[in-house]
């Protein structure tokens, strides 16, 4: 009990610290009037961006490491291909299912 009324102090000051510091948040409401489909379209936006093709090089990469130290399967090379060719071809069979394009 002793070594935790040591540490009372620095808590209070803390909590009072991050009590009065605070300010409102810079968030939208819950509602936010925002379309389910656009939040979708966005997260799909982000993932087949960028963002996803250095995921996908990433993964590449791994295997060639795993490959030098002869780690590599029949296994771990499917998984990370299969996952590429899931992530990229999702959007096109969704537009060709859906007649989007």
């Amino acid at each position: 009990m002793r070594m935790v009324s040591g540490y009372a102090p620095s808590v209070v000051g803390a909590m009072g610290w991050s009590i009065f510091s605070s300010g409102p948040a810079a968030a939208q409401s819950a509602g936010g009037g925002t379309d389910p489909a656009t939040m979708v379209n966005n997260i799909c936006t982000f993932i087949l961006g960028p963002f996803g093709q250095s995921l996908a090089v990433l993964g590449i990469v791994a295997i060639g490491i795993s490959w030098m130290f002869g780690r590599a399967s029949l296994g771990l090379v499917a998984g990370v291909v299969g996952g590429i060719v899931i992530m990229f071809g999702a959007s096109f069979l969704g537009k060709t299912l859906t007649g989007g394009g």
